[in-house]
């Protein structure tokens, strides 16, 4: 609620087209960031890089996990 009544605060101030322009542009400059990052993330998984910070994170520390029978237990934590 608190952010439509802003924006339309923002609209009243600037004007309709003046905060469609803010808007577009906004969304320009966010989509080229994207961009700019998922290049760096597609040369790293190129590298091999990606994969082996995901195995160092999350694959090493559930190989510890034990699985009982009903419990789930964890050892060297």
């Amino acid at each position: 609620m608190f952010v439509a009544y802003n924006i339309r605060r923002i609209m009243n101030i600037l004007g309709k087209d003046e905060l469609k322009k803010y808007l577009k542009e906004l969304v320009l400059m966010f989509s080229a960031q994207i961009r700019h990052i998922s290049l760096q993330i597609s040369l790293l998984k190129a590298s091999g890089f990606i994969d082996e910070i995901i195995s160092n994170i999350f694959y090493h520390p559930l190989k510890r996990l034990i699985f009982g029978k009903n419990l789930l237990k964890t050892e060297g934590f």
